[in-house]
């Protein structure tokens, strides 16, 4: 077989792989039915090589297979990230109107989840479309919703020591809308980070499951959050790597945002 042709039959193994992941599990009960244990097998190992690939092979098959099966890509997600960098941008320049004095730190870390909001959907956008509808598809059995309670314990003490979500409001008297901005930094900072810190970045270093990459966006993760010191750095970073480990353990993103948004509300509500 010329190089040529591998290339080709590697392509093809990689696209069965990819539409054999995309059936639900009731769906691919049903196909087991008409295949032999060796047909399984081996679109079990196609679904393996798609997923060690590299992020442009994958890609690439992603791509390949859509043009198969005329699907075509929605383009909102990367309209919306635009809209939200300018209303974001607004908000930033009246903020420095306002307040003209206030430290950069407070307001790097101020407005650092509205700066992830605007990212996230261009995230999305990045993401193969199966991919991005499979995310936040919720996913409930006694392993999974165990881990989250866990998950959400360890992130609730780390938070606790941090005091991310209401520390700052001790560190400058907020005016009304500073409060706003954390108003909205809150409510949609988790699914906004689990999307770029969870998905998107790890995505990019290697082949599944992306332990790399997991690392690697972890210390983003803490460094985005401007800790002051050293301790807060590693708690950050021990935080995104609990929220990395459930991501992980579930394949998605459902219980990763449930465990952050379920943590920054105890915070807050504990009035951290």
């Amino acid at each position: 077989m010329s190089p040529a042709e591998r290339r080709s039959d590697t392509s093809r193994n990689r696209r069965a792989g990819l539409l054999w992941g995309l059936l639900s599990p009731e769906l691919r009960r049903r196909v087991d039915a008409d295949l032999n244990g060796a047909e399984i097998e081996q679109l079990n190992r196609a679904l393996r090589s798609y997923l060690k690939a590299g992020r442009a092979e994958r890609l690439l098959t992603e791509r390949e297979l859509l043009a198969r099966l005329r699907t075509r890509q929605s383009t909102w997600p990367a309209f919306l990230s635009f809209a939200l960098g300018v209303l974001f941008f607004g908000l930033i320049v009246l903020h420095f109107v306002q307040r003209p004095g206030l430290p950069l730190w407070i307001r790097a870390e101020l407005f650092t989840p509205l700066f992830v909001a605007a990212l996230a959907p261009l995230s999305l956008y990045l993401l193969a479309p199966y991919r991005s509808r499979e995310l936040f598809r919720p996913t409930f059995d006694w392993e999974k919703t165990a881990a989250a309670g866990l998950a959400s314990l360890g992130l609730l003490w780390i938070l606790f020591e941090i005091r991310v979500d209401g520390g700052i409001a001790f560190l400058f008297r907020p005016d009304s809308l500073s409060w706003t901005i954390l108003f909205l930094g809150g409510l949609i900072g988790p699914v906004a980070e689990e999307v770029v810190f969870r998905e998107l970045l790890p995505s990019l270093f290697g082949g599944a499951p992306h332990y790399a990459g997991h690392f690697a966006s972890a210390l983003l993760f803490a460094a985005a959050h401007v800790p002051d010191s050293p301790t807060m750095f590693f708690l950050h970073v021990l935080a995104a790597l609990i929220l990395s480990g459930l991501r992980l353990n579930t394949d998605g993103l459902f219980w990763p945002t449930v465990v952050h948004a379920t943590a920054n509300g105890g915070v807050l509500l504990l009035g951290i």
